[in-house]
């Protein structure tokens, strides 16, 4: 995800829109939402310049439904241990 920003121009240094607390890094984003019936996980990098879109937002996770956005259904699937976004998620960014 950074490097794409990179090469299409779309990156951002983290002083342009975070404080100087965060100077010099790069933030991702780790969302949960329901969508209608399902529950989504995605995942975004934070310095591209109007990211926060359906084409820079990556789903990670779904969790098909009916089912609520509750922590009791987040912990059966999505925080599972058994199951591997987690896994994912700690890789992804070690």
């Amino acid at each position: 995800m950074k490097d794409m920003s990179k090469m299409d121009g779309s990156y951002q240094r983290s002083e342009v829109f975070m404080n100087t607390k965060h100077q010099a890094k790069d933030g991702f984003t780790f969302n949960i939402d329901e969508s209608g019936p399902d529950i989504n996980v995605s995942v975004r990098h934070v310095n591209r310049k109007d990211g926060n879109s359906d084409k820079h937002t990556h789903p990670i996770a779904l969790t098909e439904g009916p089912c609520c956005e509750c922590y009791k259904n987040e912990a059966q699937t999505i925080f599972n241990k058994d199951y591997s976004t987690g896994n994912f998620l700690q890789a992804m960014f070690s």
